[in-house]
């Protein structure tokens, strides 16, 4: 890319131009622009005669006196020349109005021109570029030939070589824009004592492979993307534009194309199969200025955006100002005012906000662009993802050969299904309601946001610390009261009471469960801490998965009445307060989400609670841990709906299988 821009600008350099030959583009068309095209030009609407000195075929033709403007080779019969040779005031062109006479050297420049044989030719830039001969004079490259060819025509002579240090500091600033280190120059003063072109090709090649030459290419096609990392209007807050940046500098250094490199960035992402870097090359005209004022009009600032990009991009590509054509044709250059709106309704397709979002931040849409690092950490647990997912594919397998196993067992064993004599059971299915005690039902009031979702069998109660179910005076037991409560529960780590029957006072008199972050808790009081049990589970139980908790207390008034069960199976507990004499009767409310109306507030789910009048044997912990899904052992598997299969497999997997 860097040879190619080169190249263009010696081929388009003045000295090509012979000395002494009247050049249409360098001498005349300034001319004609500056004094005529005002009323004989692009501008349909200001357009007189309907005569353009713009179009060569217009200029060549017949004026309205029915002259033509400009004969080539004969002033006589050119219009153009009567009118700027007359003094008539009616007849004289530019109209004396206009305040745009042309002066005696504009006027013979016009007439030798005409005279010559009026060669034309259009602008420059939109000139195909043509081969140009060589001048005579040898250089060392063919750019050095032009230089000394315009040298030889002002009478000058190159200036002395310059020595090897200043040599190589002007050629690095030129080619990265930082000097060479002391010891580059000391290498380079050596290597020219042998041979100073070798030494000097040598120097260029290594810093045209410095990623610092990128750098130093880039700065000017950062200026013409208006490159920021702020994004310019109102508060001006910052932006993460630096992986564009990266992407230019990247691309300068490959030497990329320049047709490649000019479809990425006006396009990249709408490339089939886009790569990342495709996608952060279209970031060009993400560099647009933008707001976030919060009382600006969408409309109106998306119409500025896409204006920006339509300039930005002739500007760039073009090499003209695009702008005029806003409102209407290009007077200077060929533009029209459909070609505007053409571009402008390519960019008007950018998915984009007039107010692009919040503060300090890119406006939408975004593009995750992981490093190498990252990539090579996604790369890794891609891969162990898959192990894992292979892993569990071949324990699911396992299980079901052990599902199968367990279901036997259990439907051949002769424990009953539910233990007998529940003295109530709440299966918290729906808003409280239907809680069966002894035979009948009570209503629950719900205080607060909790909600009824799927749970173990059917649906339960989740809460999150501020709300509670609670159901008036039951549940009221004395210390010698022998009775065992247990429910379905999905434990959150911060713990809490899941149900209880206890007062907020000083004393804190009544029951409970409660955890202590992931550990289970009973309490028995009568008065805090000085006549009270306290039993703790000495494990930790798994948050975030159900588990079944029974606690069964034997009326004995002693900590040592007090057994857990954790999906039926024993659970070891510590007995750290064994004081309780007195009663633990109360009249605060049973409630479900915490101990009463104001204690321990609980963060999880609850299911299927049952409170029972006794003390349960450790067989029976076994079958309640299971009682409703266990009953599905009796549906012969060919028989079962997927609903009962789920729910069984989901029982087995919680409840039998840890490794799971």
């Amino acid at each position: 890319m860097f040879k190619a821009f080169c190249l263009l600008t010696a081929l388009a350099s003045p000295a090509a131009t012979l000395a002494g030959t009247i050049d249409f583009a360098r001498d005349i068309r300034p001319i004609l622009s500056d004094s005529c095209f005002a009323c004989h030009g692009p501008d349909a609407n200001q357009r007189k005669a309907e005569l353009r000195l713009d179009v060569k075929e217009s200029a060549f033709g017949k004026a309205e006196s029915g002259a033509a403007a400009i004969v080539p080779g004969n002033l006589e019969q050119s219009e153009l020349v009567k009118r700027i040779s007359t003094t008539d005031p009616d007849e004289v062109m530019p109209p004396p109005k206009e305040h745009k006479p042309l002066n005696p050297e504009q006027a013979d420049l016009l007439k030798r021109w005409i005279q010559e044989g009026a060669s034309w030719s259009g602008h420059w830039a939109f000139e195909s570029v043509k081969p140009v001969r060589l001048p005579d004079e040898a250089g060392r490259n063919p750019i050095d030939s032009f230089v000394q060819a315009r040298l030889a025509r002002e009478g000058l002579a190159p200036a002395p070589e310059e020595d090897p240090a200043r040599l190589l500091r002007r050629v690095s600033l030129d080619l990265t824009g930082l000097p060479p280190t002391i010891a580059e120059v000391d290498a380079f003063i050596e290597a020219c004592r042998n041979d100073r072109d070798a030494a000097l090709s040598a120097a260029v090649d290594a810093l045209l492979a410095s990623p610092h030459f990128g750098e130093r290419l880039a700065v000017p096609w950062l200026d013409l993307a208006r490159y920021g990392d702020t994004s310019g209007y109102h508060n001006d807050s910052l932006r993460d534009m630096w992986l564009w940046r990266e992407w230019v500098i990247k691309s300068f250094n490959a030497g990329m194309p320049f047709d490649q490199f000019t479809v990425e960035q006006l396009a990249g992402d709408l490339l089939p199969d886009a790569s990342i870097d495709q996608k952060v090359a279209s970031g060009f005209h993400r560099n647009v200025m933008t707001s976030d004022e919060g009382g600006l009009i969408e409309q109106e600032y998306l119409n500025l955006y896409i204006v920006d990009r339509v300039a930005t991009t002739g500007v760039t590509w073009l090499g003209l100002t695009v702008a005029c054509a806003q409102c209407h044709d290009h007077k200077y250059d060929p533009i029209t005012q459909k070609d505007y709106y053409q571009v402008y309704a390519f960019f008007h397709n950018v998915p984009e906000n007039g107010k692009d979002g919040v503060r300090d931040r890119n406006p939408q849409p975004f593009l995750p662009v992981p490093t190498v690092q990252h990539q090579a950490d996604m790369t890794r647990l891609d891969g162990e993802i898959a192990a894992a997912e292979a892993h569990v594919q071949q324990l699911a397998q396992a299980l079901e050969a052990k599902q199968a196993a367990w279901e036997q067992e259990r439907a051949a064993s002769a424990q009953p299904l539910e233990p007998a004599g529940p003295a109530a059971r709440i299966p918290l299915d729906a808003d409280g309601n239907g809680i069966g005690t002894d035979g009948g039902t009570i209503q629950g009031t719900l205080k607060g946001p909790g909600t009824f979702v799927e749970g173990v069998a059917g649906r339960g109660y989740a809460v999150e610390r501020s709300a509670w179910i609670e159901y008036g005076d039951i549940f009221s037991f004395e210390k010698d009261q022998p009775f065992t409560v247990s429910a379905w529960i999905r434990l959150h780590p911060g713990g809490g009471s899941p149900f209880g029957k206890m007062e907020s006072s000083a004393s804190v008199r009544g029951w409970d469960v409660e955890f202590h972050g992931t550990k289970p808790s009973f309490h028995l009081i009568s008065q805090w801490p000085a006549n009270a049990i306290h039993v703790q589970g000495q494990r930790d139980l798994p948050a975030d998965a159900f588990l079944h908790l029974a606690v069964a207390y034997d009326g004995s008034g002693r900590g040592a009445g007090v057994r857990m069960y954790v999906n039926g199976q024993p659970e070891p507990a510590t007995v750290v307060i064994d004081t309780l004499t007195d009663t633990i009767k109360t009249s605060e409310p049973f409630s479900i989400g915490r101990r009463g109306t104001a204690g321990a507030p609980f963060a999880g789910q609850i299911d299927d609670l049952r409170i029972y009048s006794r003390s349960l044997e450790a067989g029976e912990a076994v079958a309640l841990g299971g009682a409703s899904t266990l009953a599905i052992l009796k549906v012969p598997v060919s028989q079962r709906t997927p609903e009962q299969a789920a729910q069984l497999q989901k029982f087995f997997r919680e409840t039998q299988a840890p490794e799971f």
